[in-house]
């Protein structure tokens, strides 16, 4: 009985299936990235929301204060104070606006881990559709064979019978 035949191209399906499970694994890094990316804008922007809350509250503050009769020192300490907070808002308002770039770059990152995913799982599938064509090759030229074998042991047999 010959020996089985080995598909030849069964070291390229390797590498493809391979390179599929990397792009497997590169998809769900980047988007890992892109939740944590998420998260920290998310952050960002409280953080932002929170400074402009601190913002209003000194300035009800102050209002509040102003009506009292206050040394006007008092009033610069309250200035320099609201002066701060607006620096510390600019200050947080461009860090959510370089996160958001982060996050950006991260949804660009996944959208072409899946784009290379997609090409190897297109790849992988090609293979495996020729090497199904092959295997019904193989089957069919064993059928053949076996086919054959089985007649001239029929037509042996017929011919035995004859003779004998």
């Amino acid at each position: 009985m010959p020996k089985k035949k080995k598909y030849r191209y069964q070291t390229l399906l390797d590498m493809r299936e391979r390179a599929k499970k990397e792009a497997m694994i590169w998809v769900d890094a980047r988007r890992k990235q892109l939740r944590e990316a998420e998260i920290e804008l998310e952050r960002r922007e409280q953080e932002v929301s929170e400074c402009r809350a601190r913002q209003r509250a000194a300035e009800a503050k102050m209002r509040e204060r102003s009506l009292e009769v206050v040394a006007g020192h008092k009033f610069q300490i309250h200035y320099q104070h609201l002066d701060h907070l607006k620096e510390q808002e600019q200050q947080l308002v461009h860090r959510a606006a370089q996160q958001q770039q982060v996050v950006a770059r991260a949804s660009a990152d996944v959208e072409a881990a899946l784009a290379a995913l997609v090409e190897a799982v297109r790849k992988v599938k090609m293979i495996e559709k020729h090497r199904e064509g092959w295997m019904l090759k193989v089957r069919l030229e064993e059928t053949r064979r076996e086919q054959k074998v089985a007649d001239e042991i029929g037509a042996i047999i017929h011919v035995q019978r004859r003779s004998g």
